[in-house]
């Protein structure tokens, strides 16, 4: 039966009571209730905080707010704080111990100290909740989060791909979309797969009569007519309907047939009205309470309200007491706190309905008086900057020193906590008061810096008033390149371009002049082939190499660019960068991404250790905007390496962060990277949804690096079957690439990709040429895994002896290079090949080692293709199952190692930052690989592969 409060939620609580059940047995969940105002989500949270209660579940609750949404982790904070507040010394450093630690930058007082970047943060949270969770289940509950701030926000996102195996019950409220600015994230949540979505609907019209006649007092009689007028006045909303009957009460209105109009006409207005009601019974004390607290925002204290209200603290008690008797504001929690009278706990309205409809009774002047008068309030009792803040939003820009001072303190205080995307909003506000002269230029920076890592348009107009305003031959260099950055981010390669030649200019170092110039060189990589650039790289290339960061960086763009070209001499110059970390220096991404290019096309092994410290730098002090790409890279170097696993693993991480941190531009490169990925696979739907989620709308004309997205896309429409589609895609992905003055087939194959589908359309000799011209392209360049598949397609093409004798050229040349995927290819076509030729017993050979590559390398068509061959020389495929130490992939043997070391399972998703269940796959796929049962034996399964390695 259901109860009084909660008529027809019996699925929305049956949900909600497994959902807290799970977690305590460790699978863990996220629960997201949305619906419209009023339609009982905060009342279904409740229930699960009362089922959590009761099974000994530690309930954590925040609260979204309008007047706080820009408060750094406000709702992070409220969930967090209290628990923290009331633990023991002990117990706080143990949650905030290990991978925990960035937290501290959150919930801890703010320290001198540079803050960790966001990623580090959100892994720090999560970490402190599981630590929280590991003796006692947690309940997470957040109310209105459609009104949390964006770093809560993305706390939550990141928090719901975690859940499952920790004793952690998530669930949150939201109206749908009612934040445009926060939408993606909003929407990330509401159709994540792991995301249990629950709308309630609107009571049915039996509901609402029983309701009515319960509201109403037992002996009432109610008119069946007066009842579907309420409903249908209100739709079945739950709290419009109780507001309704009150106003009914209120206003002595019977509840007879003859009502009904009247009832449909105050059905709309029912909180209004009811609220109008109430408050005009009150004395004018009373109002000025309500609209003191609807102004001071719920969580008001009362001594503040009192104040803002012009009241005596005792008066304030005695009016929040009238308040709450009327249902205005929520009832004081039960229990008085040490130290605290009876009702000067915090003031809240019952509900944000009743707030909004207290403050939309003010006019703006009265409104903008009000606010300004919380803020001088707030600012008397030593509130902290962001509580001030959020009223001096509210009010005019009156070039108030005091104003900027404040706005400035919650800027740092929002940027120390982690959050940009608060410190931004505050510093754009400061800007129009505007600040002293003497302190625009350092207002304008910071407020150029913070955009950079949240909006980077935002950025554009702050930078180019500084860089207009300085005088200092330093700041102007790296306020020129954060500006040209931010343009070419933007895709406004002419702007930047403008930029950096005024910069270069100007320079009066060295080191100036190498900065600059790589930033120069930089917009090469998202403009089509501007001939001054190419020039100018061939300038830059013949400076003296310098082992200064504008040294390194510039060698780092140049080895991009030769990479691009086909030119061998693009190695001496990404070795020579890669020699030191590039990830501190200003405009340095760009060339630690050209590192990472030209040693992956080149197929050398110190590209995994680049990669690595990449992401591990990225963890610890990057944002998630440094992660992503760091991920990407990592993925397509263990795709080329034949590890798909692993590909899988990092694109995904990196598709989560560009989610996350919306960064639009990053979309192409890592659904080229996935698309790849599920064509060796085999799945060719998720490639194909792969390359959809790019939102690219005409690759041709859409400005950036898309040669790529081409390249997978023409890939994936030969597979398909669509030969020609698939040639004029690969052609036009040559014409793209050529734009960025491309040649190099390691970067883009796109000639053996037009020469593939000639072949399937018979058009031999054209194909012929195409395969030809990719092959010397191939040896001039010289890695092995680029030129195997040259010689790959070429055999395909030639056909016959010479065919034959280039294909074993082809296995030849992959055999010993880190290329796994493709020397199984070549494997397999070799196989083939010799098959035809006769030659059975041979053909065997090479297919049963093709099929086996494969297979550990999880490229289920080519394990398909190689047993298809054999069958046809009359072998009898036998079964493969890969075991022992060689078995095992780079994930599984980091895991095995730290497992041998005696780390638990819990330590090793610390160190690798990955989640405890990533832990248990990978331990359950290395006792299956070594044959073992028991964690001790690991150890003794991997020291013969130690030996042999040594």
């Amino acid at each position: 039966m259901a109860t009084r409060a909660l008529l027809e939620r019996e699925r929305e609580l049956g949900v909600l009571t497994e959902r807290v059940q799970a977690a305590r047995a460790g699978a863990g969940g996220f629960v997201l209730v949305e619906g419209p105002a009023g339609v009982g989500k905060t009342r279904l949270l409740e229930e699960a905080r009362e089922v959590a209660a009761a099974v000994g579940t530690r309930v954590l609750a925040g609260r979204g707010s309008e007047m706080e949404r820009e408060f750094a982790y406000g709702v992070v904070r409220q969930l967090f704080e209290p628990a923290l507040g009331e633990a023991s010394d002990g117990e706080r450093e143990e949650w905030l111990s290990g991978a925990a630690e960035p937290a501290r930058s959150v919930l801890g007082s703010v320290t001198s100290q540079v803050p960790p970047g966001d990623f580090a943060t959100l892994h720090g949270l999560y970490w402190l909740a599981a630590n929280m969770a590991q003796h006692t289940p947690l309940l997470l509950m957040v109310d209105d989060l459609q009104w949390a701030d964006a770093p809560s926000l993305r706390f939550v996102t990141y928090l719901l791909h975690r859940l499952e195996v920790l004793p952690i019950a998530a669930v949150a409220a939201s109206r749908p979309w009612a934040r445009e600015e926060e939408t993606p994230l909003l929407r990330m949540m509401s159709t994540d797969p792991s995301t249990v979505s629950l709308r309630p609907r609107a009571l049915s019209r039996e509901a609402a009569t029983e309701l009515v006649n319960d509201a109403l007092g037992p002996g009432t009689r109610t008119d069946e007519d007066f009842v579907s007028a309420c409903h249908d006045a209100t739709a079945g909303n739950p709290l419009l309907l109780r507001q309704l009957i009150q106003l009914v009460r209120a206003e002595g209105i019977e509840p007879v047939a003859g009502n009904a109009a009247k009832i449909l006409e105050l059905g709309p207005k029912a909180v209004s009205r009811y609220v109008g009601v109430r408050l005009h019974e009150l004395t004018p004390g009373h109002v000025r309470l309500a609209r003191s607290v609807a102004v001071l925002g719920d969580g008001a204290e009362l001594q503040h309200a009192a104040a803002h209200a012009g009241l005596s603290v005792m008066a304030a008690a005695d009016a929040a007491r009238e308040l709450q008797r009327v249902t205005i504001l929520a009832p004081s929690a039960p229990g008085v706190p040490d130290g605290m009278l009876p009702g000067t706990e915090p003031l809240a309205f019952c509900h944000p309905l009743i707030r909004a409809t207290v403050y939309a009774d003010l006019d703006a002047a009265t409104r903008m008086d009000a606010h300004a008068r919380a803020a001088d309030i707030l600012g008397d009792a030593k509130a902290a900057p962001q509580h001030i803040a959020a009223h001096l939003l509210h009010i005019h820009p009156g070039a108030d020193p005091r104003t900027v001072t404040v706005l400035r303190a919650a800027a740092d205080d929002a940027l120390a906590r982690g959050s940009p995307d608060s410190a931004s909003i505050y510093l754009r506000r400061c800007l129009e008061e505007p600040p002293p002269r003497e302190e625009l230029i350092d207002v304008l920076v910071t407020a150029g810096t913070s955009a950079l890592m949240i909006n980077t348009d935002a950025a554009v107009a702050p930078l180019r008033q500084a860089l207009a305003m300085s005088a200092d031959p330093l700041q102007r260099t790296q306020l020129s390149l954060a500006l040209g950055g931010a343009l070419t981010y933007l895709l406004r390669t002419e702007e930047a371009s403008e930029v950096y030649e005024a910069a270069a200019r100007e320079a009066d170092t060295e080191e100036s002049r190498r900065l600059i110039a790589a930033a120069t060189l930089s917009v090469s990589i998202v403009a089509p082939h501007r001939p001054d650039l190419m020039a100018y790289a061939d300038e830059a290339a013949r400076w003296t190499p310098h082992p200064s960061p504008g040294g390194r960086t510039l060698e780092g763009m140049l080895g991009f660019i030769r990479t691009c070209q086909g030119d061998p001499e693009a190695l001496a110059f990404a070795q020579r960068a890669g020699e030191d970390q590039l990830a501190n220096v200003p405009g340095g991404e760009p060339a630690l991404v050209g590192v990472w290019w030209t040693l992956l096309a080149a197929d050398r092994n110190e590209v995994m250790d680049h990669l690595n410290e990449a992401v591990a730098w990225a963890h610890r002090r990057g944002s998630v905007r440094t992660l992503a790409p760091a991920y990407d890279y990592r993925g397509l170097a263990w795709l080329w390496r034949g590890q798909l696993a692993e590909a899988e693993a990092d694109s995904y991480q990196a598709m989560r962060a560009i989610d996350a941190a919306n960064i639009r531009v990053g979309r192409p490169f890592n659904s080229f990277v996935r698309a790849e990925q599920g064509m060796w696979r085999g799945e060719l739907s998720q490639a194909a949804d792969a390359l959809r989620w790019a939102d690219v709308d005409d690759p041709m004309t859409d400005p950036g690096q898309l040669f790529l997205f081409l390249g997978a896309q023409a890939r994936l429409q030969r597979l398909q079957g669509e030969y020609e589609h698939a040639l004029t895609t690969a052609r036009k992905a040559g014409q793209r690439f050529a734009a960025h003055g491309g040649l190099n087939p390691a970067v883009l194959p796109w000639r053996s990709e037009a020469a593939l589908n000639l072949l399937a359309l018979d058009r031999v000799e054209e194909a012929r040429g195409y395969a030809e011209e990719e092959l010397a392209l191939a040896r001039q360049w010289g890695a092995p895994r680029a030129l195997g598949r040259a010689l790959r397609v070429t055999g395909l093409v030639q056909g016959g002896q010479d065919g034959l004798a280039t294909l074993t050229e082809a296995v030849a040349v992959l055999d010993g290079s880190p290329a796994r995927l493709e020397y199984a290819h070549a494997l397999i076509d070799l196989g083939a090949a010799v098959r035809r030729a006769g030659q059975r017993g041979q053909a065997q050979e090479q297919l049963r080692k093709g099929a086996d590559l494969a297979q550990a390398c999880g490229a289920a068509p080519l394990v398909q293709q190689a047993m298809t061959e054999l069958r046809m020389t009359g072998a009898r495929p036998r079964r493969i199952d890969l075991t022992g130490p060689k078995a095992l992939t780079p994930s599984e043997r980091r895991v095995a190692d730290l497992a041998a070391e005696g780390c638990t399972n819990r330590d090793i998703a610390q160190r690798l930052f990955i989640t405890i269940k990533t832990v248990e796959v990978h331990l359950t796929n290395v006792y299956r690989k070594l044959n073992i049962t028991r964690r001790a034996q690991i150890e003794r399964e991997l020291t013969p592969l130690v030996e042999e390695m040594t």
